[in-house]
């Protein structure tokens, strides 16, 4: 076992540089996420971050302690540029500041002339209406390859019921099949749709609900897996699955918000496959 340093600064974990591993969609859970980490661990993708100030730091850091390389974008006018080189987009709608709702209405040509996967992040929509206003604007014109976001944005985002809860798992593959996306649901109830298929990822923790930016750090996070495994649908149970375990490992230690943040970060930098082999709890629930 030897250590592997990223392009740019070190990784915090051993890895096999002689173990090559090529994509294949029969491969187990366990046996694609492994092999997301260690692409992202080897290649120190960069990942560009378009969200609210509130999280800007927590993604960041996020990202960084897996191994990825965050480009955090604040000015409307880098969209394109940044767009072109980075690896996965990521935009955050969730506190639409007059940057944010600048950014996204350039974005549009920027994504559309870029290759890198868009990740929107929705969480937070739902509170006010002009945002999912919004949001229903930028998921029509940007046509994001994958969407993050709480059951009640995306109730809020189908112009549901919220009574209609219950039955979320079948209103977020309706909207994943009008979008021709896949839909991530992070809350007490993970998981992820493509309309055609869904798994349930029950690793977390209640203290993610104490901290800001849990979106963003899925967001983040699923942005660097896309790097290693181009389907989406395995990007997004990989992201929502490591996030979960690692908060896990944070709080057995740690159940305070504020060191369980601190140690969050810790938790992803050491993540690996044997935490996943132990801790993975990700029930496939097949065809919709």
């Amino acid at each position: 076992m030897r250590w592997k340093q990223s392009p740019l600064w070190p990784s915090f974990l051993p890895l096999d540089v002689d173990q090559t591993v090529a994509y294949d969609r029969d491969m187990t859970t366990i046996e694609l996420i492994s092999m997301g980490l260690r692409t992202i661990r080897d290649e120190g993708p960069s990942i560009c971050n378009m969200t609210s100030p509130v999280v800007q730091e927590s993604a960041s850091n996020a990202l960084l302690a897996l191994g990825g390389v965050p480009l955090q974008i604040d000015a409307a006018d880098q969209v394109a540029d940044v767009a072109n080189v980075a690896a996965a987009v990521v935009v955050g709608l969730g506190c639409l500041t007059l940057q944010v709702q600048e950014g996204v209405s350039r974005a549009k040509a920027g994504v559309a002339a870029a290759v890198a996967p868009l990740i929107l992040d929705i969480s937070g929509v739902a509170v006010v209406a002009s945002r999912v206003a919004a949001c229903n604007k930028a998921v029509a014109e940007l046509r994001p390859l994958i969407l993050i976001g709480t059951a009640a944005d995306v109730i809020a985002l189908c112009s549901a019921d919220p009574a209609d809860a219950p039955e979320l798992p079948p209103l977020a593959a309706k909207l994943a099949r009008e979008m021709q996306a896949t839909v991530v649901v992070v809350d007490g109830r993970s998981f992820v749709t493509d309309g055609r298929r869904l798994t349930v990822v029950r690793n977390g923790h209640r203290l993610m609900r104490s901290i800001a930016g849990h979106g963003a750090l899925v967001g983040v996070l699923t942005g660097g897996m896309t790097v290693a495994l181009p389907d989406s649908f395995d990007a997004a149970v990989a992201g929502l699955a490591i996030c979960g375990i690692a908060a896990e490992v944070a709080a057995s230690d740690h159940p305070l918000p504020g060191s369980f943040k601190m140690h969050l970060i810790d938790a992803l930098a050491t993540v690996d496959e044997h935490d996943l082999r132990r801790s993975i709890r990700v029930v496939e629930k097949g065809g919709l």
